[in-house]
C-alpha cells in the first residue's frame, strides 16, 4: 500500500535555506479523478511548484528535519538527521553504521536521510499494482526503482541554490542534491537481513538481561519481606532460591522438559526450522 525509498548522505541540511532552497511540485490531497497525476491542487495557489518545506522539525533548537507534503499526499518527502534519530529514538538501528562505514563514512559526521514516500495513487502512475487492468504488478517494483527515484529527486523535489532569476525552476541544483539524484544509479542491492537480525538479537538480549535481573531483585526483596537485605547478599543466593521454584513451574507445563520448551521458542522466533 505504500513504498518508501531513501538515500543517506553526509551533508548538514540543518543550515539549508529551507524557505527558498527547496522547490517541489504541489503535494496535497489529489483530485479524485487523478487528472493531474502528481501535480496536486493547492488550496491557496494554483502554481505548479511550491517553495520551501511544509514543516521544520527541531530538537532543542537545532533543526533535525523537514517535511514536504502530508500523510494523505500521493507522494511526500522527509529529510532528517538519521544519526540523531538513531542516537535519541532508535538505538537498535545502529546497524546502519556498518553500512555507512562500508561506503566511506568517517564514523563521526552526522548522516542525513532523504526519503520519499509513495502511496497507491502515485504507484499506479508508474504502472505498478493495477492488477485488475493487467497494467502491472507489485513485483514489478524493483525494476522501476531507478525511474521512481529519478522522478522524486529530479521532478518532484529539488534542493537548489537560490539566485536572482525569478524562474525558480532554472535555479541550479545543489551539489549535495546531485549526489542524492544519483543514489540509485546503478541500483545497489544490499541484503540487510542478516545484519538487522543480529543487531536486533543483541539489543533484545540486553533488554532480557535487564528485565530478568530486575525481576530477580524484586523477587529477593519479596523473599526478604520486612527484613533488611544484608550487604553480603548477591545474585547467586537469589538464583539458588529461585531454582526450585523454576523447576516447580516447569513440572506444570504438561510434562514438557526445559529443552523442549526452548526448542518451541526457537521455532517461534524462527531461529530453527519448524
Amino acid at each position: 500500500s505504500e513504498v518508501h525509498l531513501c538515500a543517506d548522505l553526509v551533508h548538514d541540511f540543518s543550515h539549508a535555506d529551507w524557505s527558498e532552497g527547496f522547490i517541489r511540485r504541489c503535494s496535497l490531497t489529489p483530485h479524485f479523478d487523478r487528472q493531474f497525476g502528481f501535480i496536486e491542487a493547492h488550496p491557496e495557489q494554483d502554481a505548479e511548484y511550491l517553495v520551501g518545506a511544509d514543516r521544520v522539525h527541531l530538537r532543542h533548537r537545532p533543526i533535525t528535519g523537514f517535511s514536504f507534503g502530508t500523510h494523505s499526499s500521493a507522494i511526500s518527502a522527509v529529510i532528517y538527521n538519521k544519526s540523531a534519530y538513531i542516537r535519541t529514538k532508535e538505538p537498535q538501528s545502529d546497524y546502519f553504521h556498518d553500512i555507512w562505514r562500508a561506503n566511506g563514512w568517517d564514523g563521526e559526521s552526522d548522516v542525513w536521510r532523504v526519503e520519499f514516500r509513495l502511496k497507491r495513487d502515485a504507484l499506479r502512475d508508474f504502472k505498478i499494482e493495477d492488477v485488475c487492468h493487467g497494467i502491472g504488478y507489485a513485483f514489478d517494483l524493483p525494476e522501476r526503482l531507478e525511474v521512481i527515484w529519478q522522478y522524486c529527486s529530479v521532478h518532484f523535489l529539488r534542493y537548489v541554490v537560490p539566485t536572482e532569476d525569478t524562474n525558480r525552476t532554472r535555479w541550479e541544483t545543489h551539489s549535495a542534491w546531485q549526489a542524492v539524484q544519483h543514489a540509485f544509479f546503478p541500483l545497489v542491492q544490499i541484503d540487510l537481513a542478516p545484519i538487522v537480525r543480529e543487531r536486533k538479537r543483541i539489543v533484545n538480549k540486553e533488554r532480557l538481561v535487564q528485565q530478568v535481573t530486575g525481576c530477580l531483585i524484586t523477587l529477593h526483596a519479596w523473599d526478604k519481606d520486612r527484613h533488611p537485605c544484608d550487604e553480603g547478599d548477591d545474585l547467586s543466593l537469589v538464583l539458588h532460591r529461585y531454582y526450585p521454584n523454576a523447576l516447580e513451574y516447569l513440572e506444570k507445563q504438561k510434562k514438557k522438559s526445559f529443552g523442549r520448551l526452548v526448542q518451541k521458542k526457537q521455532r517461534d522466533y524462527h531461529l530453527i526450522a519448524a
